[in-house]
This record gives C-alpha cells, sequence and structure tokens, in this order.
C-alpha cells in the first residue's frame, strides 16, 4: 500500500514537472562579457530580478582583463542558474557563438553587458512566443545616450514571414539588433555562418535567423534599456578602419546571402533602400567620424556598390576608385546606372572579360577608363586521366536563371539521347526558375535520365567525377564554372558567348557552338562521347590552358593596375 502511495506521489510530481514546463519553458539569456567591470553586476541583476524564474543565464567572459570575471563569480554562487563560461578573447561573435553551444532553454535572449532588462521583459516574450506558436518575438527598446532616454523605432505588426520582416528591416522600419529578437534555439540546428568580423556581426545572424524561420510576431512593450556609450563599438569616436572594412564586407555578404537564398529579385527594390541608406553613412564614418588612416585606393563590384560606392568614395575624398563588372552584359537599368558610375565618378572599371568591355565601351563607356582583369583559379589541380566508365556523365552548373538558357541544354540532351543512352545528365544549380527547369525535364522526356541538385555541399567531387560539361548561356564574362570544369580536367561544350573562346581554343579543349543550336551542342557531345581517347585528351588541354588564369597571373595584374 505504501509503495502504491510513493509510486502515485512520483507520478503525480512528474505530471506537476511536466506540466510546468510546458507552462513556464526555459530561457537561455546569453551574455557576452569583455572588460565590463563597471556595469556587469546591474546588467545580470536586471536578469536576476526578472518575474519569470525559469531562466539559465549563460554569461560567456571573452578574456576580459579587469574584474569582470571576478564579478560574474560572485553573482554565479548565489544564484545556481548563472552558468560561466570563461574563454580566451576571440571576439563578439565567438563569445554568442559559445553561448548557443551552451544554452539548453527553449528560447534564446541575447544582452549586453551594459544593457538593463526590464523586470517583466522575459514574462512578456514568453507569453507572448507561447500563445502565438511564433518561432520570434520581436520588441522595442529604449536607447539611452548621453543622460537621454528614447524609444526606438518600432514597427508593429500582428505577424509576418522571416522574409517579410527582413525585408522592413532592410527598409529602415526595424532595427537588426539580435537583442530585441526573442527566439527559438532550436534555429541553430541550421547551417548559420560566421563570417570572420568584428562590427555587424548582429546583422549578419539575424538575416540568417529570419529566413530560417517561418512567424514572426512583436510586442509593443519595452524589454531592454540599450545603454549607447563613448566605449560602444558602434559610436563614432570608436569607427576605425577594421571597422569602416567590416561594415563594408557586411553589406556586401547581405546581398550574396540573399541571393545564394534565392531571394535576390523578391528582395531587390528593399536591398536598394538598404545599400542607399549605407551610403551616406559610409560618407558620415569616412568623412566626418574621421577614419584614422586616409583611404586612397577603394574598389567596387556589381552595379549597387559601383553606383553608391563610387558616389560616397568620391566624396569622401578617396583619391582613385575602380569599379568592378562582372559580366559582359546587364539589364537596361544597371547598365544605365554603370554608365552613370563610369563615366562621372569612378576613375576606372575593371571588366572580367574582354567581350564585355567592349560591349560596354560601344554603349558610351569611356574607353581611357577601362581595364579587364579575366577571373583567376587558385589551387588548380594536377591533370587527371580518366579511365572509361560504362556510363558516363554530362553536367552543368549554374544559376537557374534565364541568362543560362536551360531549355536548349535540356533540348540538346533530348537530341543526344536519340542516339546514345549510356550517360546521365546532371544539373546543379539554384534560383527562382528551378520549377520551370525541372517541368522542362519532364516534358522531353529525361526525368529517369536527369539529376537536378540544389546547392549540394560536395559540387567539386560531383565535378570531379563527372565526363563533359556542358555550358549553353546567352551571356557570360569569363565562366567561373566552365574554368572548375576545366581544373578537374573535363572537355567543355559551350557557347561561343562572353569570353568562353579565350578559355576554348575550338577542337583543342572543346567546342565552341552558336547559341541556341542544340542540334550542334548535341553533335559534338556525341563525338566526345563516341571518342574516348578524345574527350580524356581535350581535358588534359584544358587544364593546362587554365594556368592562364592562375592566381599569380591575377596578382601580377592587379600590381600592375596598383602602380597607375
Amino acid at each position: 500500500m505504501v509503495d502504491l502511495l510513493l509510486d502515485s506521489l512520483c507520478q503525480e510530481k512528474e505530471l506537476k514537472n511536466d506540466m510546468m514546463e510546458k507552462e513556464s519553458p526555459l530561457v537561455s539569456v546569453i551574455i557576452p562579457v569583455y572588460n565590463a567591470h563597471n556595469s556587469i553586476a546591474k546588467t545580470l541583476q536586471s536578469v536576476i530580478n526578472q518575474t519569470y524564474t525559469n531562466l539559465e543565464i549563460v554569461v560567456v567572459n571573452d578574456g576580459s582583463t579587469d574584474e569582470s570575471l571576478d564579478i560574474i563569480k560572485t553573482y554565479a554562487v548565489e544564484d545556481p542558474r548563472i552558468v560561466v563560461f570563461d574563454k580566451q578573447n576571440e571576439g563578439l561573435v565567438q563569445a554568442r557563438k559559445s553561448g548557443i553551444d551552451i544554452a539548453t532553454g527553449k528560447y534564446i535572449q541575447y544582452l549586453d553587458s551594459d544593457d538593463i532588462m526590464h523586470e517583466d521583459a522575459i514574462t512578456r516574450l514568453v507569453n507572448k512566443a507561447e500563445e502565438t506558436q511564433a518561432d520570434m518575438v520581436v520588441a522595442p527598446f529604449m536607447f539611452c545616450y548621453d543622460g537621454e532616454s528614447h524609444k526606438s523605432t518600432f514597427f508593429n505588426f500582428v505577424e509576418l514571414s522571416g522574409v517579410e520582416f527582413l525585408k522592413n528591416i532592410l527598409l529602415k522600419k526595424a532595427y537588426w539588433c539580435v537583442w530585441s529578437k526573442f527566439h527559438l534555439r532550436s534555429l541553430y540546428q541550421n547551417e548559420i555562418e560566421r563570417p570572420d568580423i568584428s562590427f555587424g556581426e548582429d546583422v549578419v545572424l539575424s538575416t540568417q535567423l529570419l529566413l530560417y524561420l517561418q512567424k514572426v510576431v512583436s510586442v509593443d512593450y519595452i524589454i531592454i534599456d540599450y545603454n549607447f556609450t563613448n566605449t560602444s563599438m558602434s559610436h563614432p569616436a570608436n569607427f576605425d578602419d577594421k571597422k569602416y572594412g567590416d561594415f563594408v564586407n557586411y553589406t556586401i555578404w547581405i546581398e550574396n546571402y540573399i541571393d545564394k537564398k534565392g531571394l535576390g529579385e523578391e528582395m531587390k527594390e528593399a536591398l536598394a533602400h538598404f545599400h542607399l541608406e549605407n551610403a551616406f553613412r559610409r560618407i558620415y564614418w569616412k568623412r566626418f567620424a574621421g577614419i584614422r588612416k586616409k583611404i586612397e585606393i577603394a574598389f567596387n563590384y556589381l552595379t549597387t556598390c559601383d553606383v553608391t560606392g563610387a558616389m560616397v568614395e568620391k566624396l569622401a575624398g578617396v583619391k582613385t576608385v575602380f569599379n568592378g563588372i562582372r559580366n559582359s552584359r546587364l539589364a537596361p537599368a544597371k547598365t544605365v546606372l554603370e554608365w552613370f558610375a563610369h563615366n562621372f565618378f569612378a576613375d576606372y572599371t575593371i571588366y572580367n572579360c574582354q567581350s564585355g568591355a567592349k560591349h560596354f565601351e560601344n554603349l558610351g563607356f569611356c574607353k581611357k577608363k577601362t581595364i579587364v582583369i579575366p577571373n583567376c583559379f587558385p589551387n588548380i589541380s594536377k591533370p587527371i586521366e580518366r579511365t572509361d566508365k560504362d556510363i558516363k556523365t554530362i553536367i552543368t552548373v549554374g544559376r537557374f536563371e534565364p541568362q543560362k538558357d536551360y531549355l536548349t541544354a535540356i533540348k540538346t540532351i533530348a537530341d543526344l539521347r536519340k542516339t546514345r543512352q549510356d550517360f546521365v545528365f546532371t544539373i546543379i544549380g539554384h534560383g527562382h526558375i528551378e520549377t520551370q527547369v525541372r517541368d522542362w525535364v519532364e516534358e522531353y522526356g529525361l526525368t529517369n535520365y536527369t539529376q537536378i541538385l540544389i546547392a549540394p555541399d560536395n559540387v567539386q567531387e560531383i565535378l570531379k567525377s563527372a565526363d563533359i560539361y556542358l555550358s549553353t548561356s546567352l551571356f557570360e564574362g569569363t565562366s567561373n564554372s566552365i574554368m572548375e570544369a576545366m581544373n578537374w580536367s573535363i572537355p567543355v561544350v559551350a557557347t561561343n558567348v562572353g569570353d568562353n573562346n579565350q578559355l576554348i581554343k575550338d577542337s583543342w579543349n572543346g567546342y565552341l557552338i552558336s547559341i541556341g543550336d542544340y542540334k550542334r551542342l548535341s553533335e559534338h557531345l556525341l563525338k566526345l562521347l563516341h571518342d574516348d581517347k578524345l574527350r580524356i585528351e581535350m581535358g588534359i588541354r584544358g587544364n593546362e590552358r587554365l594556368h592562364n588564369y592562375s592566381v599569380e597571373r591575377f596578382v601580377e595584374n592587379y600590381s600592375k593596375v596598383l602602380e597607375k
């Protein structure tokens, strides 16, 4: 009877614990600390005083050289919820990453070591998250500087997707800062990139988290007093060359990351606003906030950076500005913008192909400002003599965009299969016409003979095992994907566009065919399938030809430019 009673009590206790966990999920508050002895006590106390008690307070001491660690340990003795992790100094990025690695809570709340959390903040955030089953809850904060306080600009909304909320951040309707975003720890199960920057890491992190989550909601409660002091990283007085470089780098990183996720077109307008707004910040920080060391040379690449960068840099007093155009053709609107930047602000424009330079010169780009430096290829492999295989692989790699003309590629393969069946067709890419590409594969009866791989991690391994490379682009600069194929000693059958005629010597290391001529493309693929010796020899010749695009040659070309 006693045993039954004990079992009943245990079961009841377990049930109560389960109910508490459901009602009060564990929240991990992550606080990175570096030399914060003047503020960390108040910060910790504000977390300890939270009305919500199911907390895990992860304090990461990032190699402080003052009394910060001693203060943290004193608090940890009094409150077992405090987890102290002491590590060597590696910067804020690694400190926050260490905090995530340690955290076990359902939710994550970041806090800086000099900020104060309002005592009911976590309660309100948890209630909202649990009520709405949101991945993230965003909230306003109090911006405190020089004895004055004001509420942050706040975009109040009911519910948005992560993509839509990111658009609003890019449009300056909301803040990047991660400590205003209460979110699920499970989001970190996704791949999170950590670029080597010390300034703007919250921008990089927020971008990635938002693109992984489904639902964002907001609460119009002040959760944190953000203390902006003369020692803050983003204060103009502390803005040096390294931070300026990080700022430029993360703005480029954001655009590249969004494009990699296939959202570049959808976010084009928001990204344009983002770059324009940052351009004026660059003017301020570079010219008026006083970069310690005068910047004499600036390099910009791609249209948004070319236009805003060249304007800002010239206004800021940069001596020599280089823009960069990385293709042989551009959309009309981009062409106009590049023409404006090239002719009126940039000192030179570096093109990555001869055909592109000639094209833009014909459109009125100043010829005297033209420089051509082809792309380089690092770590060129040794030639590969492939052994014959029963089933060959024809491969193409490229974004799912109209430029790549995947319809011609699929027509080519369909025509080839009328004669040969001992091959498979591999497509590697990503982009907004993916569905269309898949429909074409099905329409031409190639479903069982074609594999479509979306941005796999082992592209180079797949390329290395392929036998023939097919490129059907409508236009190119110096094609990186063709160079990758040449690196692995793969013969190339390609359209005669851009500088493909510089990479490929027709009938020597591949074949050049007119745009859209799938019959001729098919004929030359067939020729390579028939002749094993020719296929292998052409691949080796391509590898040898790639040495014209070595890093050493690339450095030599840029060194000549810098000497001007």
